[in-house]
């Protein structure tokens, strides 16, 4: 049977747009050979990437003249969040520039595995259904968390078009604050610092999703292998005959349909080895980061008048849903490779040769052993370390509402409005 409805480029070329919007060239392309070659090919997305990292110093350098000179909690709690995010989406797409040819090679692997034809109507179903569903959700991931991150830049010009209507005085507001070597809000340079920032935020925010994408669409591909590997395994043992009738030509085939199996499952665990390699240390830092932003952020939402409640709303849900991501894809990553095992023990393997039980008991306790993701050797990335992060933000929020949330003085400043 044919795979009509998906072919593995589809899966990817979404995260190839967004990329292409800050000049990084096809996560699947290895990169060139000569320093000049790479120069000329990667020059657009060197200056961008040089804009999102001024960004980042720009925001933690405001934080620290604001702590050393007039010192005000809501500027830098508020410093804190935007220098915490520039900073990790710097270090992700450092991740993916330093291990592009790994990534490449990953995703050239998948290409191979691509299964065009299948043998049974069930594997279609894994293939088409289970890819496609990923791919869309994560297409709207991708596209809807760009829309939010620029939504959320563009507040500070609706709020000024609104006072400006009504007839109030319009106070020039910016996005975030950043340091910079000048007054920001003189109304000759005003406008070019409100597109600096706007457009350097949309270098964080598609460095940030591009990498979460890119790691869930890989989990994805992997978990799918798994899925048709427990088919295989199946399909390896169909002609086994539980009353002992079965050919020496028989018994040799289902020995070499396993052992291919076997290879294949060997190939897996590998390339899980080569993803945890490139991701694991990177989402440490995302989840220790994330976990203090949505304490901040929630504590913005409940301080913040009803105006501006929409804007923290959209953060909080942008923060959460990042990590719910990474950690359901790994959640499903740890179940279907763990799945493999019991696929080889409700298999007919006791009615098989000998050599045929000592391959399949191979499987079985490898497969025992779930293949999971660990952070920098702290955070299992599951849904169990989801709850866990929550559960933390949640602590800290406590924390901060009762060092700061009785303050006689009225919140202002920073993403406050």
């Amino acid at each position: 049977m044919d795979i009509e409805k998906l072919n593995f480029k589809k899966t990817i070329s979404f995260i190839n747009v967004i990329y292409l919007t800050i000049g990084y060239p096809p996560c699947n392309e290895f990169s060139k050979a000569k320093f000049l070659d790479k120069l000329r090919r990667n020059a657009f997305f060197i200056v961008l990437y040089s804009w999102g990292v001024l960004m980042t110093i720009g925001t933690l350098l405001r934080m620290y003249l604001t702590t050393s000179e007039v010192f005000n909690i809501w500027e830098v709690l508020s410093q804190i969040v935007v220098g915490s995010y520039f900073a990790v989406a710097m270090a992700k797409m450092l991740d993916i520039v330093k291990n592009r040819n790994n990534l490449a090679a990953i995703l050239q692997e998948f290409e191979r595995l691509w299964p065009s034809k299948v043998n049974t109507v069930n594997e279609k179903d894994i293939v088409e259904r289970y890819m496609m569903r990923n791919t869309i959700w994560m297409t709207r991931y991708a596209y809807l968390s760009i829309s939010c991150f620029l939504t959320v830049n563009s507040t500070p010009l609706f709020i000024m078009l609104i006072e400006y209507l009504t007839g109030g005085n319009a106070k020039l507001l910016l996005p975030f604050s950043a340091w910079f070597p000048y007054d920001e809000f003189n109304p000759k340079i005003y406008p070019f610092t409100y597109i600096y920032l706007f457009y350097g935020s949309h270098v964080g925010s598609a460095s940030s999703i591009c990498f979460d994408v890119l790691f869930c669409i890989l989990l994805s591909h992997l978990s799918m292998h798994y899925k048709l590997l427990q088919e295989e395994i199946s399909a390896s043992v169909k002609n086994i005959k539980t009353d002992g009738s079965e050919t020496l030509e028989d018994n040799m085939r289902n020995e070499v349909t396993l052992m291919k199996c076997i290879e294949r499952h060997q190939l897996l665990i590998g390339i899980r080895y080569k993803i945890a390699y490139i991701f694991t240390n990177t989402i440490f830092f995302n989840f220790s980061c994330s976990t203090f932003n949505m304490c901040i952020v929630g504590f913005f939402f409940m301080i913040q008048e009803s105006a501006g409640k929409t804007k923290f709303m959209i953060m909080f849900a942008t923060l959460m849903s990042q990590i719910f991501l990474l950690c359901w894809y790994g959640q499903e990553l740890l179940e279907n490779s763990y799945s493999l095992s019991e696929a080889a023990y409700n298999c007919s393997w006791y009615a098989s040769t000998q050599k045929f039980r000592k391959m399949i008991l191979c499987i079985m306790r490898r497969s025992q052993k779930a293949e999971k993701l660990i952070a920098m050797k702290f955070w299992e990335i599951s849904l169990s370390s989801f709850s866990t992060l929550l559960s933390a933000s949640w602590s800290y929020f406590a924390l901060l509402n009762t060092i700061i949330g009785e303050l006689s003085e009225k919140p202002q400043g920073g993403l406050l409005t």
